[in-house]
């Protein structure tokens, strides 16, 4: 194992903080101190590091590199199983040996109409395409964001806040989809939509949300996106699935300007939270930030409407949207 000196040594001859170092750092325990500086960021991985982090060993084994290590070696044991070679399985799908031998290894991602022609030869009953779709979300979706997305399962409790936008576990498919298309336009993003919208189906911590008051009112995607979306919330709050408080657009408190964050809470480890920003975000499991995040939590659900009134308010916010598209169905008949 590098000792911690030589360690440091070879990260900062990697100042990018490139998978290298990543995997480096893997060697250390995790009750390890991070030898990277605080708000370091590795690019590849998505770590980026709060004072003492232990579970910068966990983030960096989540890289996109290694979703398609573990596919490839999925392809392999599905090629064995089947009794064939690696020619074999080349001249049957149209691809050279030594790219079937990269895709088994990981180095290269595998298309979607090469995972096709694998599930055919393989008969796998489309447990195949099942697992190429899922690994081409996680590695769609941005790394730093998935450091929160597998905590979530884990949590006892959840609490999130965004000032700009209905969050993402919350989000329909038409909503994500338009945040995507001006967000990252040009890219193909249906599979990390798939996997936002299905993220709640797969937690069952307590949820509760606060958002501004002006998310209600931006029409992301137009009025009937807007229109089913309010709709998926208020049955999930009839549902008594999630608390959602609305806070107010007249709020004395500055608050709501602090940014997106999400607070987690487990039965069998410490807390953590996650803070996002404009290119990535911040895992987070120092005390004295934990406290002053539960401090900024306990300001917003103060000022905000409390849960009827916000139902309320959400109620109103979709009738309003469902008319003007009503409205609107005429003029274009």
């Amino acid at each position: 194992m590098l000792g911690l000196t030589r360690l440091r040594s070879a990260i900062r001859v990697r100042t990018s903080m490139g998978h290298s170092a990543a995997v480096a750092m893997s060697s250390m325990p995790l009750d390890s101190p991070c030898p990277v500086k605080a708000n370091t960021d590795c690019t590849e991985s998505g770590v980026h590091c709060v004072k003492t982090c232990t579970r910068v060993r966990q983030m960096c084994q989540s890289c996109p590199v290694n979703d398609w290590k573990e596919f490839g070696s999925y392809l392999r044991d599905c090629r064995l199983q089947a009794g064939l070679t690696i020619d074999q399985v080349a001249s049957s799908v149209g691809l050279s040996s030594s790219l079937v031998g990269k895709v088994e290894r990981g180095e290269r991602v595998c298309q979607r109409s090469t995972a096709r022609a694998l599930e055919d030869l393989y008969g796998t009953s489309g447990a195949l395409l099942d697992r190429w779709t899922r690994t081409q979300a996680r590695s769609n979706d941005p790394t730093w964001s998935r450091q929160a997305t597998e905590c979530e399962p884990k949590a006892s409790d959840i609490k999130q806040f965004h000032a700009m936008l209905l969050p993402g576990v919350l989000q329909t498919a038409a909503y994500a989809r338009a945040t995507f298309h001006d967000g990252r336009p040009g890219e193909d993003m249906e599979s990390v939509i798939s996997a936002r919208c299905s993220r709640l189906a797969a937690l069952t911590a307590t949820l509760s949300f606060v958002v501004p008051e002006h998310v209600l009112r931006t029409r992301v995607g137009g009025a009937q996106v807007m229109s089913e979306q309010l709709n998926h919330i208020v049955k999930l709050i009839e549902a008594e699935r999630i608390v959602l408080q609305v806070l107010p657009a007249e709020t004395p408190t500055l608050a709501g300007l602090a940014g997106h964050f999400r607070l987690f809470s487990f039965k069998d480890r410490l807390p953590m939270a996650y803070a996002e920003h404009v290119s990535g975000g911040v895992l987070i499991d120092d005390p004295s930030e934990l406290h002053r995040l539960g401090v900024l939590w306990g300001t917003l659900t103060a000022f905000a409407y409390d849960p009827s009134r916000s139902t309320e308010m959400i109620r109103e916010a979709e009738r309003e949207y469902r008319l003007a598209e009503e409205q609107l169905q005429p003029t274009l008949r």
